[in-house]
C-alpha cells in the first residue's frame, strides 16, 4: 500500500476566528475582543484517505472562518486516474494485443516516414531546410511544425471524435503528430554540435 500525501494549507494558517462584534476595517482589534476558547483541534488534525490508490488531497476552507465539516468523506475522483496499475485486473490477451499494435504502428512509420528508401521524413526534412543554411533556423520550423500540428489537431479532439469516433480520431491524431516529432529529434540529435 502506497503512502498517501495530504496538502493542506490549513496547517500552515490557522482561519481568522469570528469576532463577537463588527470592527471598522481600519480599526485595530484589541486582544479583549478575541474569543477565548482555542482554536477547533480538529481542523489542524491532517486528513488521511484509507484506499488501495494514493491520492492527493487540498484540505482548505471555502472561506474565512470555515472549517472543513465533512471531513471523515473522501473526495470524488474527478477526470481520469490514468496513472493507476492494478496487477490484478490486467489481462494477457490485452498485452498481447497491445505488443501487436505497437509492432505494426512502428512497422509502419519505419516504412512510411524513418526508412530513407521509402519514407517520406527524408523529404520533409529536406524541405524544411531549404528554408535556410543555418540548422537553428530549421530546428526552430521543425518545432513550430510539430507544435502547431500537434496543438491545432488536439484543440479539434471533440469534433474529430463526434466526426470519426474516439479509436479512429486518436490513431489520426497519432499517425500525424508521431512522424513529425520523430523527424523533429533525429534532427536535432544529428545536428546538435554544428552551427552555421
Amino acid at each position: 500500500m502506497a503512502t498517501c500525501l495530504v496538502v493542506a494549507n490549513s496547517l500552515f494558517r490557522p482561519p481568522k476566528p469570528i469576532l463577537p462584534h463588527k470592527h471598522h476595517p481600519l480599526q485595530p482589534i484589541s486582544s479583549h475582543s478575541l474569543p477565548k476558547s482555542p482554536l477547533n483541534s480538529t481542523f489542524l488534525k491532517p486528513h488521511f484517505s484509507h484506499s488501495d490508490s494514493c491520492r492527493f488531497r487540498l484540505i482548505a476552507p471555502a472561506s474565512l472562518g470555515e472549517t472543513d465539516a465533512s471531513s471523515d468523506e473522501p473526495l470524488p475522483l474527478v477526470g481520469e486516474d490514468s496513472a493507476a496499475f492494478d496487477l490484478g485486473t490486467q489481462n494477457i490477451v490485452s498485452w498481447v494485443y497491445f505488443t501487436i499494435i505497437l509492432g505494426v504502428v512502428l512497422f509502419v512509420l519505419d516504412v512510411i516516414w524513418i526508412d530513407n528508401s521509402t519514407g517520406f521524413g527524408k523529404a520533409f526534412i529536406d524541405a524544411v531546410s531549404t528554408l535556410s543554411d543555418s540548422h537553428e533556423i530549421v530546428m526552430l520550423a521543425l518545432i513550430l511544425i510539430f507544435a502547431t500540428v500537434h496543438s491545432g489537431l488536439a484543440s479539434f479532439r471533440d469534433m474529430g471524435e463526434k466526426i470519426l469516433g474516439k479509436r479512429a480520431y486518436r490513431v489520426l491524431f497519432a499517425g500525424v503528430s508521431l512522424p513529425l516529432a520523430v523527424s523533429t529529434v533525429v534532427y536535432f540529435i544529428n545536428h546538435r554540435g554544428s552551427s552555421c
